[in-house]
């Protein structure tokens, strides 16, 4: 039996189903809305529980059993909890705060368009995808990469299309911000990685004078951590690992050459790029100073194409 005369926004029925609020609007689309309600300090349509259709009353009475509501209003009127993360924002690691805000950049006018059931799909999916190597400085991406990293914002957003909220758009694997290390001489150049590749004017057009500057700030980290007592592997993983999400651009060549993604595209990426001592061309490419190695783990081709030029030269 109903017995609510309440009307609810489309985005409040899409939460408690568990659906998105497109596929509610567009089955509610043939269907006059009885009232409005406020979301987010929008007026918006809204529709009372006798007014949804039979199928989709049908699943809410569902969902209202199986979660172990009395009826389908207390379902609807149970205010869901805001998603928050388990560390203050205030003490999330720089970096991921970095990505979360490049993300929302590429993110946040498709999350707005996309449940807009008269909107095309298809042209906010390709304009996504152009958003998203805008904001990464990249050359291309896959639309399923793009729409996984939306469902995960949409599902941490909960229906409340608040879509301004930096931590929605933190990586899954978020960390806390380490205790601040003693201050490195002034003149170590030893400047944090990110800030390094976050200098870059333009990553979608790289010059190999920004690529060295990265590769020297990567050498730099990971002879810092070790010096902190990081074991080397675990310097060379993050630092890799820093650099494969920040600065994914560093994948193609100064030529535009790419490099191969088809197997293991981790390994293949995690040795860098400083020659050993006997090689004749540091000095000569200008990229690092001659001498020096590091590698930022073993089983790998490579990462630009400058550290093909460092590798020992054989007659």
């Amino acid at each position: 039996m109903i017995t609510s005369d309440t009307n609810y926004a489309p985005s409040t029925i899409a939460r408690a189903l568990g659906w998105s609020k497109r596929r509610v609007l567009s089955a509610l689309a043939l269907v006059p809305a009885t009232g409005k309600t406020t979301v987010s300090g929008n007026l918006v349509n809204a529709w009372s529980i006798g007014s949804l259709p039979f199928a989709m009353r049908s699943s809410l009475e569902k969902t209202a059993v199986a979660r172990g509501y009395r009826s389908i209003a207390a379902l609807l009127d149970t205010p869901e909890e805001r998603w928050n993360p388990d560390i203050p924002l205030s003490k999330i690691d720089p970096a991921d705060l970095a990505y979360a805000a490049r993300l929302q950049t590429a993110l946040r006018s498709f999350l707005i368009a996309q449940s807009e059931p008269l909107s095309d799909l298809a042209a906010l999916k390709e304009q996504v995808c152009r958003d998203y190597c805008q904001a990464f400085g990249i050359g291309s991406v896959t639309p399923r990469h793009v729409e996984r990293l939306a469902k995960q914002v949409t599902d941490r957003d909960r229906g409340f299309e608040e879509w301004t909220r930096l931590e929605l758009y933190l990586p899954v694997a978020y960390k806390a911000a380490k205790m601040t290390a003693p201050a490195a001489p002034a003149n170590s150049g030893g400047r944090a990685l990110v800030e390094v590749i976050n200098s870059v004017a333009d990553p979608a057009k790289p010059t190999s004078d920004d690529r060295a500057m990265v590769w020297r700030s990567a050498v730099e980290a990971v002879e810092e951590r070790v010096a902190t007592g990081e074991k080397m592997q675990v310097a060379k993983r993050a630092v890799r690992d820093e650099i494969m999400r920040f600065a994914p651009w560093m994948r193609t060549g100064v030529k535009g050459q790419s490099w191969p993604t088809s197997k293991k595209p981790r390994k293949r990426f995690s040795r860098v790029f400083l020659a050993p001592p006997m090689t004749r061309l540091p000095h000569q490419s200008g990229l690092l100073p001659h001498g020096r190695r590091c590698q930022l783990g073993p089983g790998a081709e490579g990462i630009s194409s400058p550290w093909k030029r460092l590798r020992p030269y054989r007659r």
